[in-house]
């Protein structure tokens, strides 16, 4: 008798239930992550952001005998250099530029700088205690006072000038 075993071709049905398990959990761990991994990016940005409105504010200090600029001269020095997140407001008038703002608050009652996700507010004579910004500092050196997303939830963070 001559009998020949047949060889099956293709992939069992545990193999392939097998296969998509590996793969549903890859992409559930990828699904998981993402949100986590944006929230990153716009903290970095917005760190990025407030250095930039940092160093502009130093700058004009230096080219100006530590005088401070003022609202309109800030916002239209940092919307030139542009940022990836804050954007200036127009103070010829017109409407805001849409986007984030940068806010000057000149009275800050200590640690109490009410500020957004969006926000930057630069307080002149600020200076930081922690994360949070205190009154009574030189009127040649202000405080940034901006936020980021930690775990979902703002969280406020100070820099001086």
């Amino acid at each position: 008798m001559n009998t020949k075993l047949q060889q099956r071709k293709g992939f069992t049905i545990i193999e392939v239930v097998l296969v998509l398990a590996i793969a549903a959990l890859i992409i559930l761990m990828v699904f998981i992550a993402w949100p986590a991994l944006q929230r990153t990016q716009r903290d970095q940005a917005r760190k990025s952001d407030v250095a930039l409105i940092g160093s502009t504010i130093s700058t004009f200090k230096s080219n100006n005998r530590g005088r401070l600029p003022n609202i309109c001269e800030l916002n239209r020095l940092v919307f030139r250099q542009g940022t990836s997140i804050y954007q200036a407001v127009n103070c010829e008038g017109a409407a805001a530029v849409t986007g984030s703002n940068i806010i000057t608050q000149a009275t800050v009652a200590d640690g109490d700088a009410a500020v957004g996700i969006e926000q930057v507010i630069v307080v002149p004579g600020g200076r930081c205690d922690g994360n949070n910004v205190r009154t009574g500092g030189s009127p040649r050196q202000a405080a940034l006072a901006f936020a980021v997303e930690a775990n979902g939830t703002p969280m406020r963070q100070c820099q001086e000038v």
